[in-house]
């Protein structure tokens, strides 16, 4: 075995690339992601994802998922230091959250279940080696802290995080709808995460949340000052109830919506997709698929690439000891809306070492 941090993301990604549909991330796409994972060590992430377009848009983003030992190879517990742009401000603060420092701060197991640093895929406009770009960061919130008795406790949580990894200037501007959003949410809904983007030219937090009933999800957005047509919120959010097999009622499984500080227009509603079945190969939800289809949110082509996507298999990698099973999960696909109407469709591939 080859030491791990010698390794790179990309040549784990290579072994892979037998099992990732052309249809779904093109060979250019795929030559900008391997840039981007060249730059990163295979043992950084618990897990990959891949953010695809479903319509014609050719752009994959990469995101990483990290885990307690990839926090602290990110936090100088190893010797890679990120590369690209070290420089940007964005990199020391990531750094300093990941390093271990007690309650009360920085990264710990009771209050986050895991970061995510996503690398925007800039499309042909890249020219030359692919940098590694400012990543967007995601916290998921620790089950712990989702419950409504733990409500100031997750804003508290939420709001310090910000302060870190944002600037206190961040905070500034958006205590006070941070507060709004907490305590407009309904019985039975809870913000399992958020995250930002320093790297992109406009500066908003992204704020997730899961609230099951679809009526009051509505009413909550209305509440929190989201400035979007209800009525076509509602007629989508029953659409895509109906493609999915479920009755009006329900809801995406997590929406979000951006804080600049006030709501802007633009939702992402994100439905997860059965694991069990995958792991087998088969994706259950053709339905929906084909509802996207239909929309034009979708290529048949697409389609067809995300039913190959799901399965397991068994990789040695050249970071790890043993033989990995690998599992390849179409974990969930998300509708972009503007003013309630869907405007574009991805789909998040996870991979998975089991």
């Amino acid at each position: 075995m080859i030491a791990a941090e010698a390794c790179s993301l990309a040549g784990m990604l290579d072994q892979l690339r037998p099992h990732v549909p052309a249809a779904l991330i093109s060979d250019a796409a795929w030559t900008r992601v391997q840039g981007m994972a060249g730059q990163v060590p295979a043992a950084l992430p618990r897990v990959v994802g891949l953010e695809c377009r479903l319509a014609h848009d050719a752009r994959t983003d990469l995101a990483l998922g990290l885990e307690p030992a990839g926090g602290a190879l990110l936090a100088g517990g190893g010797s890679w230091v990120a590369p690209g742009t070290p420089e940007h401000p964005v990199w020391e603060r990531i750094r300093s959250f990941c390093r271990p420092r007690g309650a009360g701060s920085g990264l710990t197991a009771e209050e986050t279940l895991s970061i995510w640093l996503e690398f925007d895929d800039v499309g042909d406009a890249a020219e030359g080696p692919v940098s590694l770009p400012v990543p967007g960061i995601f916290i998921e919130i620790a089950p712990a802290l989702r419950g409504e008795a733990a409500r100031t406790a997750c804003l508290a949580f939420v709001t310090r995080v910000i302060g870190e990894l944002a600037g206190e200037h961040a905070v500034a501007s958006l205590s006070a709808p941070l507060r709004h959003c907490f305590s407009a949410l309904p019985s039975g809904a809870c913000v399992p995460g958020f995250g930002f983007f320093p790297g992109r030219a406009a500066s908003a937090v992204r704020v997730n949340v899961s609230c099951p009933d679809a009526a009051r999800l509505v009413l909550y957005l209305q509440a929190v000052g989201w400035p979007g047509e209800a009525n076509v919120l509602r007629s989508t959010l029953a659409e895509a109830a109906r493609a999915r097999g479920r009755t009006g009622c329900d809801a995406p499984e997590q929406i979000h919506f951006d804080l600049a500080p006030h709501v802007l227009p633009r939702l992402g509603l994100e439905y997860f997709l059965a694991r069990t079945p995958q792991a087998n190969g088969t994706l259950v939800e053709a339905r929906f698929l084909d509802a996207l289809v239909s929309r034009g949110l979708c290529t048949p082509g697409k389609r067809a690439a995300l039913h190959a996507w799901p399965g397991t298999s068994l990789t040695a990698f050249a970071h790890t000891l043993w033989v990995s099973r690998v599992r390849r999960l179409v974990h969930h696909l998300k509708l972009v809306c503007e003013g309630g109407i869907p405007v574009e469709a991805k789909a998040y591939l996870g991979i998975y070492q089991v």
